[in-house]
């Protein structure tokens, strides 16, 4: 599984990409600078492969006008740009049957049953009805 972050600026000079990668995830390392230094502030990724961390890189400015690099632990805004990732999550754990779309969210989470929702689907919360 991968998580990008971006934190969008005017185009910035280069800057070093920080971070620790295993061997033979190195080309990714470079495609990583690439997207870090164009009309990017600031950049973070983590890359896992079977749970194990294979990638933790990170680049450029937090806050440009101050000079302030990104660090490891910067925080980011995502906005709605998490709707894509727990859709990619939630398609995996359909795919290895942990549940299916017509499932009551009520059956995972029985706290959500109550004030007309409980035929409300795990379909229903991914399309946003």
């Amino acid at each position: 599984y991968c998580y990008v972050s971006f934190w969008p600026s005017p185009i910035l000079p280069p800057t070093e990409v920080n971070g620790q990668i295993q061997p033979g995830y190195e080309r990714l390392q470079e495609l990583f600078k690439n997207v870090s230094v164009h009309e990017r502030g600031g950049v973070a990724m983590v890359l896992m492969k079977k749970g194990e961390i294979v990638a933790d890189l990170w680049a450029g400015y937090a806050d440009p006008k101050a000079n302030n690099k990104w660090k490891r632990d910067t925080l980011a805004l995502a906005y709605s740009t998490t709707k894509v990732y727990i859709g990619i999550i939630f398609a995996f754990l359909a795919r290895d049957r942990r549940f299916t779309y017509s499932d009551k969210v009520s059956t995972i989470w029985p706290e959500f049953e109550g004030e007309g929702k409980e035929n409300t689907t795990i379909g229903d919360i991914l399309d946003h009805k």
